[in-house]
């Protein structure tokens, strides 16, 4: 049930993203062969994409379903749904960038882990929801995030260029940005760091890291 529940979400959340971002009428085959081929291979090469940290959270996902007796193929491409909810912003990104797919995910990946929003996320989906408002807050802040770090990427990998596809080559890419805007990301780090030692972000927290995310 658990893992019915993994796909519905990322169904969901891939079905709101078409309706907001799509062309409209919306053409279901003309989005799926503009999408296909690229949200495919973020899929297969998912785990090489990410940061040790989001992998760490990918495998422990994994493992606990392998633990409940589902089988260890089926676990890990469960585990893995979560992680492909930018898949379509991030092959968009890729193609208005014209850039390989695979190394927009890196980037993208290494942005979140660089800048909190993975942590940020998880932290809002932990926050109780005792209301449909407390509900629609928790979502409306992961919504936000998402659109910045997606914002984000498209911002950073103006600059690859032809510096490399590993995960060196993005992390040094990412670092010269933020080098460039050293003042706004030294006031980010601080407030993440504070954050982080709260151990636990009410939505307070998380709303004004959202908004210093923003800037």
């Amino acid at each position: 049930t658990t893992m019915l529940t993994e796909c519905g979400r990322l169904i969901e959340r891939i079905t709101v993203w078409f309706l907001r971002e799509g062309t409209h009428p919306l053409d279901i085959e003309a989005e799926v062969g503009v999408f296909a081929d690229g949200v495919g291979q973020l899929a297969a090469q998912l785990p090489k994409l990410l940061a040790e940290a989001d992998r760490e959270h990918l495998e422990e996902r994994a493992a606990a379903y392998v633990q409940q007796g589902a089988p260890e193929d089926l676990s890990h491409r469960t585990a893995c749904l979560e992680l492909l909810v930018p898949s379509c912003d991030i092959v968009r990104i890729a193609s208005g960038a014209g850039l390989p797919v695979l190394e927009v995910g890196r980037a993208y990946f290494s942005i979140g882990a660089r800048f909190g929003f993975d942590w940020l996320r998880r932290a809002a989906g932990q926050l109780p929801s005792d209301s449909a408002w407390d509900k629609l807050a928790v979502t409306a802040i992961v919504d936000d995030l998402y659109g910045h770090q997606s914002e984000l990427t498209a911002r950073v990998v103006n600059g690859m260029g032809d510096g490399g596809s590993d995960a060196g080559a993005a992390n040094g890419m990412i670092d010269r940005w933020a080098e460039a805007r050293r003042p706004l990301v030294a006031r980010t780090e601080q407030l993440l760091t504070e954050l982080q030692t709260t151990g636990a972000p009410d939505l307070a927290m998380l709303a004004v890291a959202n908004r210093q995310l923003r800037s």
